[in-house]
């Protein structure tokens, strides 16, 4: 008790208050990010990229490895998803994709309160409580917290990285230097561009080795510090020597695999551009395409573009103006590293919006100043309100529709009407592999024809039984009488069937004939399953 009084004593009423009302605040956003990220993660359709990472997860540690130095990826999130199915296995079709998802779903949920975080020590609690509510209900990173590849850990990973900057900018002590470099290393075995973001910190540690303040320090302080040039030299030399292990790997990425990977034009990479900003930053989930919103839906999106840049401007210029230091600090955690990576979009031409998602921590800090800017407690409310409102949109539009594919439709479709042990030819991996991840009884005898969408990355997860070559006048492939092709295409629409009798009649024997066909599909992605009977 009297410990409780010491402490109850130690604030203030008000302080215990704002204390108490932060606590509240954030627990309610966490409540409220989790139902969100949490909401449908069974029933939606594992596509092309996702099915890579639960294959990749399924395999022993030393394959793992393997397959990352034969892939573009480091390996870090895949051991990571190795162990956790490990204790969480998949024994359904609908569980297949619920563990995996919850393990993106639950890093998602823990960038909240460090996003809270953040933005006190950046700049104060309410800009901290205003980032966090805004990332709970952005539907960019609900994308992302849903789906089965690194990006929630890599956007938790650099909250955390931009957090120990921020500590080291407030004090440059070697604790917060070397746990800097560590966060620094640990970020690039998860993905590579994290290297843009050591180019930022770098630029940060030399410029507060050369601050006034710090040439202020006392003796006790590091040495190195008052040497601009050594401070960055040993960050750099310590990320590489704590990344070192996959140095080999990184740089036969970099030089070698990166031109297995065609270019994109330049018009389709200011197409991606427009993406980010509208899509991704500023409130519209990837993959939705606007056909599938109503006419209401499109306006609230541009309004919440207009919204969000505006106050994003606003509070650019409150922190210039108010706060200069945090504002260098700013331009080297979030400037340096966007220019960077627009930098890489226009020297190698391929361009993905997710890349940007560890950004948005910094967008919606700037934009939470700008709300703060408004000084009014209603207005700010009134306006923190409406832009939540226009985010839940687009969230609830994601949320209810299956973005990503149809394959779980299509698996559970040809569950049921197909008889097991029937041969079931896949004419490209993005539907083969989805299939594999979720045909977990090894239910159906699946194949794939060997095209050229068969690439090195596809072929790592295919075994050579599971490959087979369709010449023309083959009388049969398969003991039985019944036959299903399973077509995954772009861009095709419903004259696909033509497409369909013509490979059947070139690459079989007359014998054989199209009995019936199912078609999924979801703005430019279709899957047809074709029965073939032999007569």
């Amino acid at each position: 008790m009297k410990l409780k009084k010491i402490l109850l004593d130690s604030f203030t009423k008000k302080e215990r208050i704002q204390q108490t009302t932060i606590l509240f605040s954030l627990l309610i956003t966490a409540y409220l990010g989790l139902r969100l990220r949490i909401y449908g993660l069974a029933t939606k359709s594992i596509w092309y990229d996702e099915a890579f990472s639960i294959l990749f997860a399924k395999k022993s540690l030393p394959q793992i490895i393997q397959l990352c130095k034969n892939d573009v990826l480091p390996p870090l999130y895949f051991i990571l998803l190795h162990i956790w199915l490990k204790i969480f296995p998949a024994t359904t079709t609908l569980s297949v994709a619920f563990y995996p998802r919850l393990l993106s779903a639950i890093l998602g949920i823990s960038a909240i309160p460090l996003m809270y975080l953040l933005g006190k020590r950046l700049f104060s609690p309410p800009v901290g409580i205003l980032g966090a509510i805004l990332l709970t209900f952005s539907p960019f990173h609900i994308y992302y917290s849903q789906e089965i590849r690194m990006y929630s850990l890599f956007f938790l990973l650099t909250l955390l990285l931009y957090i120990k900057a921020i500590d080291f900018a407030s004090e440059p002590s070697i604790k917060n230097y070397l746990l800097l470099i560590f966060f620094n290393a640990v970020l690039l075995f998860v993905h590579y561009f994290a290297i843009f973001f050591l180019l930022g910190i770098m630029g940060l540690i030399f410029w507060r080795a050369t601050s006034t303040a710090t040439k202020e320090l006392s003796s006790t302080k590091p040495i190195f510090l008052k040497s601009p040039f050594l401070s960055v030299t040993l960050y750099g030399a310590g990320v590489f020597f704590l990344f070192l292990p996959w140095l080999t790997p990184f740089l036969h990425h970099l030089l070698v695999m990166q031109f297995v990977i065609p270019r994109a034009s330049a018009s389709t990479s200011l197409h991606k551009i427009l993406n980010l900003l509208v899509i991704g930053l500023l409130g519209y989930t990837p993959s939705t395409p606007l056909s599938r919103w109503h006419t209401l839906n499109i306006v609230l999106l541009g309004l919440t573009v207009l919204l969000m840049f505006l106050l994003f401007s606003l509070g650019i210029l409150k922190i210039r103006k108010e706060q200069k230091q945090s504002y260098l600090i700013f331009l080297f955690l979030f400037a340096l590293p966007a220019v960077l990576i627009l930098l890489h979009i226009a020297l190698r031409g391929r361009f993905y919006v997710r890349y940007f998602l560890p950004l948005l921590a910094l967008v919606f800090i700037a934009v939470a100043q700008g709300l703060l800017a408004l000084r009014y407690r209603p207005a700010i409310t009134l306006v923190l309100a409406i832009l939540c409102i226009f985010f839940l949109s687009s969230t609830t539009a994601y949320l209810r529709t299956d973005v990503r594919d149809r394959t779980l439709d299509a698996f559970q479709w040809l569950s049921t009407n197909a008889q097991p042990g029937e041969l079931i030819v896949h004419f490209s991996p993005k539907s083969f592999l989805p299939f594999k991840c979720y045909d977990i009884d090894t239910k159906f005898h699946q194949v794939i024809i060997n095209s050229k969408e068969m690439n090195i990355f596809a072929l790592n997860l295919i075994s050579p039984d599971e490959i087979i070559e369709l010449t023309p006048g083959r009388t049969s492939i398969n003991k039985s009488n019944h036959l299903w092709l399973v077509f995954h295409i772009w861009y095709a629409g419903d004259t696909y069937p033509i497409f369909t009798e013509f490979l059947t009649r070139r690459f079989l024997s007359s014998g054989w004939r199209v009995a019936s066909y199912q078609h999924f599909s979801f703005s430019v992605k279709h899957i047809y399953l074709v029965l073939l009977e032999h007569v």
